[in-house]
């Protein structure tokens, strides 16, 4: 994945927050980054592995990002059921079998549910979001998007109280166009703009 690190986007939010540190900027650039993926779901990946593994419950989804959502996992190509760890019986957990069911593990994995028994085809399709600590942001969400994330940040930023980089009035107006930024992205997923496919390995 090709990326766009915190360091691009600091010429286009310095000047308006004068005296603000870096390390400032790159923290709020990255809480704008995981509430904007929140809300809109603009990253989404198909990620496949040829073959489950016997008796290996936890499967590896990411390790650049974490994920928001599964929109659907496929086992042998046959839908499995989205649960909960807690809705299954503990003595079922280490039950064995073609998986039915799985769930979300720290945001990074996936746990199939009964543990495979056979080697089958795995596909899952997730909507997937940076992680707090992040460095930057996919290329193809900064080339469209590049403006609501300068909104973003300047509006957290110039919002704290008592600095000499406060300006409330210009926190107000970038918030407006953060939100209505957020609006129109999820407004032309709506309308089945494709932005982002891709297939990887897990």
């Amino acid at each position: 994945m090709s990326t766009v690190y915190w360091e691009t986007f600091h010429p286009l939010i310095t000047p308006d927050v004068p005296g603000c540190p870096l390390e400032i900027i790159n923290r709020e650039l990255g809480v704008i980054a995981e509430d904007f993926f929140s809300r809109t779901q603009l990253w989404r990946e198909n990620i496949t592995t040829q073959n489950t593994v016997i008796d290996q419950a936890l499967y590896d989804i990411t390790d650049c990002a974490v994920i928001e959502s599964v929109l659907w996992a496929k086992v042998d190509n046959i839908n499995i059921t989205h649960t909960d760890e807690r809705l299954v019986n503990p003595e079922d957990l280490t039950r064995t079998g073609q998986p039915t069911d799985f769930w979300i593990v720290q945001e990074t994995q996936i746990r199939l549910f009964p543990i495979p028994d056979t080697v089958l085809p795995l596909t899952v399709r997730v909507v997937l979001k940076p992680s707090r600590t992040a460095r930057g942001i996919p290329k193809f969400v900064y080339q469209r998007w590049v403006d609501a994330f300068v909104s973003g940040a300047i509006y957290r930023i110039a919002r704290t109280p008592n600095k000499e980089w406060t300006n409330t009035e210009q926190a107000a107006m970038h918030k407006g166009l953060y939100e209505q930024a957020v609006t129109n992205a999820r407004i032309r997923e709506y309308r089945n703009v494709q932005l982002h496919v891709r297939m990887r390995p897990f």
